[in-house]
């Protein structure tokens, strides 16, 4: 099976942030992410996240928004985090956001799943 490492960008939905290319591959694309994600029209929830990675890349391996699967997005924003599996290392953190009251709350996942 041939994966198809270019991005689709529809709608050009990525096109004004800096950094994105549409040949930038999968792992890049999800370090892409992380980087965009604090910026004030994102702010996307893990489940957001997975969504997008898998509508960029779907011939790529899913990767989960459910921390007990083995690819999820907490585990690819640890190892983007770190520097590892071929991401990052993040310039600054990445943080996740969760659903609070109806709002978006920038906070680390809770023990013992810290990033």
């Amino acid at each position: 099976m041939t994966i198809n490492n270019f991005g689709r960008n529809e709608n050009n939905r990525y096109s004004n942030y800096p950094g994105y290319s549409a040949d930038m591959g999968i792992t890049r694309f999800q370090d892409f992410l992380y980087e965009i994600n604090d910026y004030p029209e994102r702010l996307r929830i893990d489940p957001e996240l997975s969504d997008e990675m898998h509508e960029e890349h779907p011939e790529g391996v899913i990767i989960h928004s459910d921390y007990r699967e083995k690819r999820s997005i907490r585990t690819v924003r640890r190892n983007y985090n770190i520097g590892t599996q071929n991401h990052g290392p993040a310039k600054t953190r990445s943080l996740p956001y969760w659903l609070e009251n109806g709002r978006r709350v920038r906070k680390p996942y809770p023990e013992p799943y810290v990033t």
